[in-house]
């Protein structure tokens, strides 16, 4: 256990999370003495990789917990696996493999803990009868509450909802038990429609039964989809693993290392285009053309980042729409990106994504609660300009009925997240009070968002 007082930064290092004290604790003991002693100063903020975008996990010179010493995969059953909450997914992704079988939900950021997994919003592309959200297959969790005791919440638990919305606000959680399945052969291929052919198309996807997630090309007037969907044989010998080492190392080190040197290097705006243009246009041909297989496995999506950012670091924002009128906001969303080029100069430098995420009540912040949605998440190097295209995007998708990610939205404010989650902010409030009546783990962040005083 240690007490110092360190500079710790997110994964972009765009966020100071500003620990007063820190520690890494190797017991729940530890934990519970950790929250007990008055002497260390509130709040309390439990971290894993730090791969949040916003000020969620931001501990305001209060006690900075790092949960990473909590990693290990303490029981696998026939559709269960209970994990301790600092694990990567990642690392419980490959244990599970190894036994046959696979979470529900594979994100790409493997560098996930199981903690974030089970309280805070993620996504992927939901498949048939499947959601697209970690935290709706937490059946139960163990978590430190904030009177420095161990309190568990199952599927019967009244406050079971709003845990899996509770960024920390009602305690660690140190142990999550998840639902699994048999691993499953997961077919992919894409396919690149101009935005035109896009909107012609989207009634045929509404009924499509394969998962949906895509690459924007805002100023080409692209569209590329990835279409996924299982089928009933196992995995064996023939599942290709080189294609998703493919597409992940896109992800991992060539595209943001690309777009940061073009950024950084390249001061002509017309040769900087041409050169994203090309880019893209050489991705859209290798997702067309390579990354083709009627026999991958979902966990192998998953891209273990490294610690340190580099030159190949990148950042993102999401915000999730209805799905019936998605056709109308891409259209105004390609739009929104040309005029905010024009006025400012800036564009983003990465790809722009989106995945389809079935309606899913269980967390209570649920991005798809009312009905099946579809991002657009504008990706970049953070780079200068960045910061001031995403202030403008939250306004233009909050006109939208838009509904973002308190991690992974950045720059929200309080009246965004009231327009956008209504009533649901009020009641959670009075849930997280009742909770932790002394705000043992309440940051400025969600005080800001949240609270009915200000």
């Amino acid at each position: 256990m240690s007490n110092s007082k360190l500079h710790i930064l997110n994964w972009e290092e765009s966020i100071d999370l500003k620990a007063g004290k820190y520690f890494k604790p190797t017991s729940v003991e530890e934990l519970m003495e950790i929250v007990k002693n008055k002497e260390n100063p509130s709040p309390v903020r439990a971290s894993g990789s730090r791969h949040s975008t916003t000020k969620c996990g931001v501990a305001d010179e209060g006690t900075f917990v790092d949960m990473r010493n909590f990693n290990k995969v303490k029981k696998i059953t026939e559709d269960t696996v209970t994990i301790e909450g600092g694990c990567l997914l990642i690392d419980a992704a490959k244990i599970l493999e190894e036994k046959g079988k696979q979470f529900f939900v594979n994100v790409e950021i493997g560098n996930i803990t199981i903690g974030s997994a089970a309280t805070c919003g993620t996504k992927d592309a939901s498949f048939d009868g499947e959601f697209g959200q970690l935290g709706s297959y937490l059946i139960e969790a163990k978590l430190i509450n904030a009177k420095g005791e161990i309190e568990i919440f199952d599927e019967n638990h009244p406050k079971m909802q709003s845990l899996r919305s509770s960024y920390g606000l009602f305690g660690i959680v140190y142990e999550a038990t998840f639902r699994i399945k048999n691993i499953q052969c997961l077919r992919v291929f894409h396919k690149t429609y101009t935005l035109e052919q896009f909107v012609e198309i989207h009634p045929e996807l509404l009924k499509a039964k394969e998962s949906i997630m895509y690459y924007l090309f805002p100023f080409q007037d692209k569209i590329t989809i990835e279409f996924r969907s299982y089928s009933d044989k196992k995995p064996n010998k023939s599942v290709s693993k080189r294609k998703w080492k493919m597409r992940n190392l896109f992800w991992k080190k060539i595209a943001p290392a690309y777009g940061y040197f073009v950024t950084k290097y390249i001061p002509f705006p017309n040769l900087q285009t041409f050169l994203y243009n090309s880019f893209n246009s050489l991705l859209r041909f290798l997702l067309c053309n390579v990354i083709v297989s009627n026999c991958t496995i979902a966990p192998d999506q998953m891209i273990r980042y490294p610690e340190k950012k580099g030159v190949s670091k990148y950042t993102f924002s999401i915000w999730a729409f209805p799905e019936k009128i998605f056709p109308e906001i891409l259209r105004d969303y390609f739009d929104f990106c040309k005029k905010h080029y024009k006025e400012t100069g800036y564009k983003t430098d990465l790809l722009n994504v989106g995945y389809r995420i079935a309606k899913d009540q269980n967390p209570l912040f649920s991005y798809s609660y009312e009905e099946t949605v579809m991002t657009a998440d504008p990706v970049s190097t953070g780079e200068k300009g960045w910061d001031e295209f995403l202030k403008a995007y939250n306004e233009f998708c909050i006109q939208r009925k838009g509904i973002p990610m308190f991690n992974q939205s950045k720059w929200l404010n309080r009246d965004l997240v009231h327009k956008a989650f209504g009533l649901k902010i009020k009641d959670f409030w009075k849930l997280r009070k009742e909770m932790d009546p002394e705000e043992r783990f309440l940051n400025n962040y969600f005080r800001e968002l949240f609270s009915p005083d200000l």
